[in-house]
């Protein structure tokens, strides 16, 4: 599966992504850093993600959704949303080595 392969709508919008999560895979974070993606991964590239909006656009059919877990199906290296939690420490990291 490839990462263009999980976001089903091709209509784009205002917002970074999807309409309720704005879930991208262009970053600028990565759902692997996220404390929300769960175990029970579809395969080594993709996760699974347990945030309530992302879970919403998904049952709008606007992000793939695994079946036995019925979670929403991301893109580990890039994928994003504007919920993304870092554990902590994460997010300061990531924000020096832009500086």
């Amino acid at each position: 599966m490839r990462a263009k392969d999980l976001l089903t709508s091709p209509k784009k919008s205002k917002t970074m992504g999807t309409p309720a999560a704005e879930y991208s895979e262009r970053g600028p974070f990565h759902c692997e850093d996220c404390i929300l993606q769960t175990p029970g991964k579809p395969d080594k590239e993709h996760g699974l993600c347990r945030q309530p909006d992302v879970k919403k656009d998904a049952k709008r059919g606007l992000i793939k959704i695994d079946k036995p877990s019925g979670l929403p199906i991301i893109n580990l290296e890039h994928g994003c949303c504007r919920f993304i939690a870092l554990p902590k420490g994460k997010h300061e990291a990531k924000s020096e080595a832009k500086s």
